[in-house]
């Protein structure tokens, strides 16, 4: 009976090693598979962070564009709207110059032929 108990605890002793080390081992490997994780998360939040930060700043950017945009069709509109002007002024004026000499020649006839019928109009 001593020798049975005695093989029982020597089993019972090997089987315990067993267990710490393979407890150890499971211990050893839960702590670097959490390490690793924990990298993993933090590299992963700072991946996020900066691909949020630029999404932002190219948003920031369309927003600057679309605006420059607006402005520069705003002055290509009004330098369109002063050549018009500036268009329309020169053909009146080119107008003028082309149509003063027939009102004066009308003006000075109309003086005339007023002055031969006395000073009536026929």
């Amino acid at each position: 009976m001593d020798n049975a108990r005695l093989d029982v605890q020597i089993q019972f002793q090997q089987d315990e090693k067993i267990w710490k080390a393979e407890i150890a081992a499971s211990r050893f490997k839960l702590e670097a598979e959490t390490k690793y994780f924990k990298e993993e998360l933090a590299r992963l939040q700072s991946k996020l962070e900066s691909e949020v930060k630029e999404r932002s700043d190219m948003e920031r950017d369309l927003q600057v564009a679309l605006k420059e945009e607006q402005d520069q069709k705003a002055i290509a509109e009004r330098a369109v709207a002063e050549k018009m002007l500036a268009r329309q002024a020169a053909d009146k004026e080119s107008l003028s110059v082309r149509t003063e000499p027939f009102i004066l020649s009308l003006s000075h006839n109309n003086r005339f032929a007023f002055v031969i019928y006395g000073g009536h109009y026929k």
